[in-house]
């Protein structure tokens, strides 16, 4: 069997940050268990060009090769992803626990509906895994 070297690992999802966490899907969980597990053996990026594209959508920021960049990124067989896509409940419920300088529930629901049209895009990449759990835990490595 034909095997690729990990150079890049992606973690991805919808975020909400305050000054104690980063997130709401369960990437900041889920980099530190990776971490654990393959004692720092991969770079793991908290977030991608996906990312980058949601939110030069989302707030009409001038990018002019946010798709190209996006496209050869998710190309390359060498990046992997990792999509965290919870249902938007448990997103909303995270957030109001943790609040926001940015965000308010209709922007982070905003945030959640652009990256679930994304892990509905990309799901079919054989480089991307898409998980709708909020547990970092189920996720597979």
């Amino acid at each position: 069997m034909l095997k690729f070297p990990t150079k890049n690992l992606f973690i991805e999802g919808p975020d909400c940050s305050d000054r104690k966490s980063t997130d709401c899907s369960g990437k900041t969980t889920l980099v530190k268990k990776i971490h654990e597990i393959t004692e720092y053996k991969w770079h793991v990026h908290d977030r991608s060009q996906i990312s980058r594209k949601i939110f030069k959508e989302m707030y009409s920021r001038n990018l002019p090769f946010s798709d190209s960049d996006l496209s050869t990124e998710v190309s390359d067989l060498n990046n992997r992803y990792i999509l965290l896509v919870p249902d938007p409940d448990l997103i909303l419920e995270r957030f109001k626990e943790r609040g926001d300088e940015i965000h308010n529930s209709k922007s982070i629901i905003d945030v959640w509906s652009r990256f679930s049209e994304a892990s509905e895009k990309y799901f079919s990449f054989p480089n991307v895994l898409v998980y709708y759990s909020g547990d970092a835990n189920a996720v597979s490595l």
